[in-house]
């Protein structure tokens, strides 16, 4: 069993017309010994107000590895164990960047685009995209 404890907190705020800023900040803690602190900020553009937003995002999040993770390289092989590098040691950084489409003809009453990359300090880098429809 686990027990976990979040909180998260964020605030979006107008800044001029049509521009948002949205900061956020996040902290974990669990019993298994992992923490977790995390920033957050995301900035909406409506390009085309009502019909194109555009919304560039960064995060940053640091964690701390849990009681019973053992690196690849080590000698000792402890009776509880684990080698899961997302229970490990880490800090990464992950840019982003979706865009929206609204009220589309062809692709329905919202269209979305999004892509991040994301780097890890133990090595471990990825990149994802998806796609997004909604109709009524």
């Amino acid at each position: 069993s686990r027990t976990r404890h979040a909180l998260y907190i964020r605030l979006r705020h107008l800044l001029i017309d049509p521009i948002a800023v949205e900061p956020a900040v996040g902290f974990y803690t669990d019993d298994w010994g992992a923490d977790a602190f995390n920033l957050e900020f995301s900035l909406f553009w409506e390009i085309i107000p009502k019909y194109l937003l555009l919304r560039p995002s960064y995060r940053f999040h640091s964690q701390t590895e849990i009681d019973h993770f053992v690196p690849p390289n080590s000698p000792a092989i402890p009776k509880y164990r684990t080698q899961d590098s997302d229970l490990g040691e880490f800090d990464s950084h992950t840019i982003g960047l979706k865009i929206t489409l609204f009220e589309s003809p062809l692709l329905g009453e919202e269209f979305s685009l999004m892509m991040d990359y994301s780097t890890r300090s133990d090595g471990i880098s990825w990149y994802m995209i998806a796609i997004g429809f909604t109709w009524n």
